[in-house]
């Protein structure tokens, strides 16, 4: 049963009762109800009291558990877990720069960006046609992440070098804010659910999603290529394609390798991605508002029901176009229900409409 705390005005008022009726067994007739008297004035520094204490004996009930702890008791408990917020990350990549062949960029040269981002050379570069030079954003964050080809500027020119660098087909990535919080309190609460058994399966989801905030979930598959062999796959929905990339592949992997017993044999990779494509023959009425909600129902549809491993049943997908708002009736091709394997992630593709 929640920890009920009346308001301050029912304190007050029921300790006014009970101070008047006090008095009253004792012959004296008092009001406590009504300022001015001295009767009241004590009723109400003695109810400020009382509510003070019961806000106190709330907050004490809150923080046992790990969904209603305030952030500072959450990332205590989390850290006594052995479970570690994930700091924000900075943005690092390569920008090709030209100039004269033989002068050097020096590490620390500062290049800026027209959003107002700056990034630092990493090391001493020396030009010769166009060179790729590595560079990391100076303060931490996913607005540091470039896409190839934007241009940078060098904040003080540099005799010889063009002031003018453009991004590489790799694009700036790695930059993340710090962890959100309520994640963070999903992590904690996972791992009080499941402490570590020393390499069962939730412990290489755990170990995934600690490697990087961009982790939304993670699944196991155990002797699926080789025996003995356990695959962990991955998606960062967060993103602009889920199916995560090389480097953020490599980037789960060396943090499970840190993690996993010495003796095991893990391969970290993504899923293939599966589109849910349908195709109406019929829909009442066709107008884009109802197919927008179609489509949005569908996703969340994917979002609940299965993702992976599993089996995305017709009448599921049926019922979910027929919550759509707007949707009166409706004809589609697809007449079985979806497979999914264990290395596929299954998203919403093409919706063909009359």
């Amino acid at each position: 049963m929640a920890l009920e705390i009346p308001t301050l005005d029912e304190i007050r008022n029921n300790l006014a009762n009970d101070y008047e009726l006090r008095y009253q067994q004792a012959g004296i007739d008092v009001d406590a109800h009504t300022r001015g008297t001295g009767h009241t004035e004590k009723v109400n520094a003695i109810a400020a009291l009382a509510f003070g204490l019961r806000l106190n004996q709330k907050y004490i009930v809150e923080q046992l558990f790990v969904s209603t702890m305030s952030e500072e008791v959450l990332l205590k408990t989390g850290a006594e877990l052995g479970v570690v917020r994930i700091p924000p990350a900075y943005a690092q990549g390569n920008v090709e720069c030209t100039g004269t062949n033989g002068v050097t960029i020096a590490a620390s040269s500062v290049l800026s960006h027209a959003s107002g981002g700056q990034y630092r050379v990493v090391t001493d570069t020396v030009i010769a046609g166009t060179t790729t030079v590595p560079i990391i954003a100076l303060e931490p964050g996913v607005n540091g992440n470039l896409n190839a080809a934007e241009t940078l500027n060098f904040t003080s020119p540099i005799a010889g070098v063009d002031s003018e660098a453009a991004v590489d087909g790799s694009g700036l990535t790695s930059g993340a804010d710090i962890e959100p919080l309520e994640r963070y309190r999903d992590r904690v609460r996972v791992r009080r659910k499941e402490p570590p058994m020393g390499g069962k399966y939730h412990d290489y989801v755990a170990w995934a999603k600690a490697a990087s905030v961009d982790v939304t979930r993670a699944w196991v598959s155990a002797h699926e290529n080789q025996v003995g062999q356990i695959i962990v796959r991955f998606v960062a929905e967060n993103l602009a394609n889920p199916i995560p990339t090389p480097a953020l592949i490599t980037t789960v992997n060396d943090y499970i390798q840190t993690k996993k017993p010495v003796e095991a044999n893990v391969l970290v990779q993504a899923p293939s991605e599966l589109p849910l494509d349908l195709i109406f023959t019929d829909l009442v009425p066709n107008t884009q508002d109802v197919q927008d909600a179609i489509v949005a129902e569908l996703e969340d549809l994917l979002e609940r029901e299965v993702r992976s491993d599993g089996t995305l049943f017709l009448n599921r997908i049926r019922a979910a176009i027929s919550n759509a708002p707007g949707v009166e009736d409706f004809t589609i091709t697809l007449a079985a229900n979806v497979s999914i394997a264990i290395d596929e992630y299954a998203v919403v593709g093409t919706t063909t409409f009359p």
